[in-house]
């Protein structure tokens, strides 16, 4: 198990010599064995371990002893560990997320956090085969292209999962031959959730009337369409790059370049076209495209064929033109409150969360925040904040500038699409002075410093059920 495991880590890059490893330990069979194989390997890497669980709340004492047993665990190897709770019904009630994916939501928030607390350079996820085969199955049955089919990766950003090669009954006969104890979370025995289902009926059914050999074949698709579509992607982008002509509100791309692709790389291409103007992918189905494709072929100049978001698909002399009308994306103006700790779903669907953090001893490293959060001085900002859409006259003081910058000249700069300005939230004090415009840049006057006690961490997340 350990030289299989050190040989998929170094075929996908997943650990380097000196690393921080925040180790996400829920107390099952999968994550005791991923923690106890880094934990093995510390030495050969160099590696500095430390253990998060986090108690969704869920299961009462069950969850409670569950608790116990990772803190007890983490002893028996001596390694930090950072044990919290969560009250995900709680959140459930507030907001629109299933409770998979509040669950998910908040179990990845305390990941990050942690991870940013310790300076963790790698967060180890305890996903194996079997897993990964659930997931295959399920994107399928939902309906996916190469991306679902090509199910979870290796290593995505800060995010790695060294079992993905390793099948379930592999883990259990390391825990076994280790004398490892685990816990096991009843819920994951109920068939209510659409993966349970999927991994208590439809796997066993498969593997024994058509194929024992199911979970590996699964996994060796995943891996050929995952390199495969990872290279479609690159050509694709070249394409773009090369061919398409970008304006203010429209593409346009020769129709006698866009026939001459193949036909997987001509849908490849205007799906990244839509995706580029419209800033979304998740009103495009297979039917649209298709639409799109037989609009090219029939070569209809003068005419039109609309699609959604009020984007349109033009044929003018010969030039395939993807259009928009210029207030696309002007929304309504909105001023919502955030409380803190708290989150509120935005108009563009996606959630913003904040929450405080005690300060590190090394403060600088929460400077170096994602694009789509920001850190900032708690004690410099006058509650309650308010999240809105741009104003006419915005101003604020860009972190680095130390002046005043209107808000309109700072996008310019930025080089931000005319169509996405409105959609970007302006999080203020409750002076309606801008302290953060989200994923791009904080107000000078409240970042941290060496003098900072708390600090407030705000971030945007995506509220679609996509596997990390």
């Amino acid at each position: 198990m350990i030289e299989f495991v050190k040989t998929y880590i170094a075929r996908h890059n997943l650990l380097e010599k000196n690393d921080r490893v925040l180790v996400g330990v829920s107390g099952g069979p999968d994550s005791i064995a991923l923690l106890h194989i880094l934990w093995r390997l510390q030495e050969e890497y160099s590696l500095k371990i430390h253990v998060a669980h986090l108690n969704h709340m869920f299961r009462g004492s069950e969850a409670r002893e569950d608790a116990e047993f990772v803190r007890k665990f983490c002893q028996r190897l001596q390694l930090p560990c950072t044990i919290e709770e969560e009250n995900v019904p709680a959140f459930l009630a507030k907001s629109r997320m299933s409770a998979e994916e509040g669950a998910r939501f908040l179990r990845y928030r305390f990941f990050a956090r942690v991870a940013a607390s310790i300076q963790a350079s790698k967060i180890a996820l305890g996903h194996q085969a079997d897993d990964q085969a659930e997931t295959i199955l399920l994107n399928f049955l939902r309906g996916t292209g190469l991306k679902g089919l090509a199910g979870m990766r290796p290593k995505r950003d800060k995010y790695i999962r060294p079992l993905l090669g390793v099948t379930r009954a592999e883990i259990e006969e390391y825990l076994k031959v280790n004398n490892l104890p685990s816990r096991t979370d009843a819920s994951n025995l109920e068939p209510v959730y659409t993966r349970n289902e999927i991994r208590l009926r439809l796997m066993p059914l498969l593997k024994t009337s058509y194929n024992p050999n199911l979970v590996n074949n699964l996994n060796q698709l995943a891996e050929i369409l995952r390199e495969e579509d990872d290279y479609l992607e690159e050509i694709t982008n070249d394409n773009f790059q090369e061919y398409v002509k970008v304006g203010a509100n429209e593409l346009a791309i020769s129709r006698e370049i866009l026939l001459k692709l193949p036909l997987a790389l001509r849908r490849r291409l205007l799906r990244l076209m839509f995706q580029t103007l419209s800033g979304q992918t998740a009103n495009l189905t297979f039917k649209t495209v298709a639409k799109m494709e037989r609009f090219v072929e029939q070569a209809s100049p003068d005419k039109n064929l609309g699609l959604p978001l009020e984007i349109v698909l033009k044929n003018k002399a010969g030039i395939i033109i993807l259009s928009k009308p210029p207030n696309l994306s002007k929304q309504k103006d909105y001023k919502l409150t955030l409380e803190v700790p708290g989150s509120i779903l935005l108009p563009n669907n996606h959630y913003l969360v904040s929450e405080v953090l005690l300060t590190p001893e090394n403060w600088q490293y929460y400077k170096k925040a994602e694009d789509n959060e920001a850190y900032l001085d708690l004690d410099l900002i006058k509650l309650p904040l308010k999240v809105r859409n741009r104003r006419p006259g915005d101003i604020f003081f860009p972190l680095g500038l130390n002046r005043r910058k209107k808000l309109k000249d700072f996008f310019i700069d930025q080089k931000v699409p005319q169509g996405e300005r409105d959609s970007i939230p302006i999080v203020t004090d409750s002076d309606d002075c801008i302290i953060w415009v989200g994923g791009y840049r904080i107000d000078e006057r409240v970042k941290i410093s060496e003098e900072t006690k708390k600090v407030l961490h705000l971030s945007i997340k995506k509220t679609e059920n996509t596997t990390v």
